[in-house]
């Protein structure tokens, strides 16, 4: 007699019945599988493997695996700190092997029958979701005289269909997205006051690469945190997260231009490609697209049509507009007192030379924006100039990811329109999922103002992995923890920017600000107190008043508003509302915030969560202003 499940698998074999292939199982046959596992012995009171798993399967159905990575998952899953260091503590990788031997566990005993596998490959933390499928077993009879034929036949078909059964669970994995970063070019012109030209190109090559698609960039601002140190080529691309880096030197003297650059690889240190452009000076915007090309070539990176054509689009071919515009850009960058007047001035002469230049109207725009970080003039004057800076930019050009992204953050920070705001920003990562930026602009001044957390954390993550090194993400991370009232993660990681950088005095700031939010109102006015004595700011001013008022010094905090009444220059309405707040007096407190708002200080934007609101928010004109900036509950639900 033959044996019924031979026969089976010879019958599998046979050419009019070819084995049945995997396919890609529904969102709901995936979430019902889940649930199954869940309910499995190897899983019932496993809590961390039940939530890890939970957690990256609901991401990875949502379309949103590029949160799935450690840093992310040891502080959503595992509830380590914002500074936690997946390198320091090893819990992700840990959980992982567990999780997956807990899914092999299952499959080889309650789940061995299961149409759904869940499988989390070795190397990855995004799960694959397979669906098998059984195949046809049509009757056919085998002649007992071909018995020893048949018994070799059924050895091959075991194999072959054992190697079917290893296989039928797998799925093509996509190549890594190579991931590099564009150090700053080193100048070896005659004329020192060249640099801005070899900052400016190792700049536009890596927006060139960020907006081209198909690469991981890292940001501008961490790339050139290494400009001028002597940085070992691991230590480099440990501390960016990169697999690649570009380097080069830029030789500019009269009208010759000389372009050297090479991309190295990381792991070994080797010499992917390099190459060199002499050329005139009038040929630039020709020595960028050939770099650009060439890096793009050398790393096997295969682009669509668009993103070709965005990789070698020219924004300008007016020479004297682009040098212009790279001093401009060179003076936003630097910190001396008169820096944004010589951005503002460069860019607009740059405009001047190409009144099409879409790029330098984001730059301006950008310079405005920044204006308003420390108030020196009403923000709805400067807010009006940046509006229509960013509008024209769009009007030339609806592609420019740093154009929606400037008009986000405007939208949200002075018109408090917060729908229209997200809808800029995502498009800006449309465009540039590379953008820190706009990660963290989302984050910052769109989500978190609304309370919503879980996505403002993911963001916020995904700007820091882009600028790991950047001093502005850097302080986003304890700023949402302070919105969140998480006071111990906040002043830890405050703590840890100031110590790292004693002469920040932004840094120093911040941790004042953890300080107050703990009630430590003595260790806060000592630091605030230095800091006025350094550098006098209004602002700073008045969060001692607030601080002398909340302690009960109404006197001293009443000194604080008659040094703010006789300042000659512009002090913003909400310095005025701060301090009343904290002297408990609503009525000014309303005052000035109305104030604040027809000026469209960006101020308000945290009215729903920010803590130094708390005096006024069980007063009935509170639930009123919530609604006048957008930020009542019926407003945050519909934007969700």
């Amino acid at each position: 007699m033959s044996d019924p499940e031979f026969e089976l698998s010879l019958r599998t074999a046979l050419p009019d019945h070819p084995i049945t292939e995997s396919r890609l199982p529904s969102p709901e046959a995936v979430q019902a599988q889940l649930q199954a596992i869940l309910a499995s012995r190897p899983f019932l009171t496993a809590t961390r493997a039940r939530r890890f798993l939970t957690h990256i399967v609901e991401q990875t159905l949502a379309g949103q695996t590029d949160g799935i990575k450690e840093l992310v998952l040891g502080i959503e899953v595992f509830d380590r700190p914002t500074d936690f260091d997946p390198k320091a503590d090893p819990i992700v990788r840990v959980e992982a092997g567990r999780l997956r031997k807990r899914l092999e566990e299952y499959y080889a005993e309650e789940g061995s029958a299961a149409e759904v596998r869940i499988d989390v490959a070795s190397g990855s933390y995004v799960p694959q979701f397979l669906l098998r499928t059984k195949p046809p077993t049509p009757e056919i009879p085998i002649p007992t005289g071909h018995r020893h034929a048949v018994a070799i036949l059924a050895l091959i078909v075991i194999a072959a269909f054992t190697w079917w059964g290893v296989q039928r669970w797998r799925t093509p994995t996509q190549p890594p997205t190579p991931s590099i970063a564009v150090l700053p070019f080193l100048d070896l012109s005659p004329d020192a006051a060249n640099q801005y030209f070899a900052d400016g190109l190792a700049e536009e090559l890596t927006d060139a690469l960020c907006n081209s698609g198909g690469l991981r960039v890292a940001s501008r601002t961490s790339a050139f945190f290494f400009k001028g140190k002597q940085a070992d080529i691991h230590d480099i691309g440990a501390k960016l997260h990169v697999g690649f880096v570009v380097e080069g030197s830029v030789r500019k003297q009269g009208d010759q231009l000389k372009v050297t650059a090479q991309l190295i690889r990381i792991d070994d240190g080797y010499n992917v490609w390099s190459g060199s452009f002499e050329r005139r000076q009038s040929d630039v915007f020709a020595v960028q697209q050939e770099l650009a090309g060439s890096v793009v070539k050398a790393l096997q990176v295969k682009l669509t049509g668009d993103q070709t054509r965005r990789l070698k689009k020219t924004h300008t071919a007016n020479q004297q507009a682009f040098d212009l515009y790279l001093q401009g850009k060179y003076a936003m960058n630097s910190f001396s007192p008169d820096a944004q007047a010589r951005a503002e001035r460069f860019l607009q002469q740059s405009i001047a030379a190409d009144p099409d230049y879409a790029l330098a109207y984001v730059a301006l725009a950008q310079v405005y924006v920044y204006a308003n970080i420390n108030p020196t003039r009403p923000a709805r004057e400067t807010f009006k100039k940046a509006s229509l800076a960013i509008k024209k930019a769009l009007a030339l050009d609806d592609e420019l990811a740093e154009a929606h992204s400037s008009l986000g953050n405007l939208t949200a920070r002075h018109e408090y329109n917060w729908a229209a705001a997200e809808r800029h920003l995502r498009r800006a990562l449309e465009l540039n999922p590379n953008s820190a930026t706009a990660h963290n602009d989302l984050a910052q001044n769109v989500l978190a103002p609304q309370g919503r957390w879980p996505e403002a954390m993911r963001e916020y993550r995904l700007a820091s992995e882009l600028d790991p090194l950047s001093p502005l993400i850097a302080r986003g991370g304890p700023f949402l923890e302070s919105l969140q009232r998480h006071h111990e993660a906040e002043e830890r990681g405050f703590r840890k920017l100031a110590d790292a950088s004693p002469a920040n005095l932004m840094a120093q700031g911040a941790l004042a600000g953890a300080l107050m939010h703990k009630g430590d109102y003595q260790g806060a006015l000592e630091i605030s107190r230095r800091l006025q004595s350094k550098a006098p700011s209004p602002m700073n001013l008045a969060r001692i008043g607030y601080m002398l008022g909340r302690s009960g010094n109404h006197n001293e905090a009443r000194k604080i508003l008659q040094q703010l009444q006789a300042e000659k220059n512009f002090v913003s309405p909400a310095g005025f509302a701060v301090i009343y707040m904290g002297m408990g007096d609503a009525d000014a407190s309303f005052r000035y915030l109305e104030l604040a708002r027809e000026q469209q200080e960006s101020f308000l934007i945290f009215t729903r969560v920010a803590q130094v609101f708390d005096p006024i928010r069980s007063d009935p004109r509170f639930a009123t202003l919530l609604r006048e900036v957008g930020l009542s509950d019926e407003q945050v639900k519909k934007n969700q």
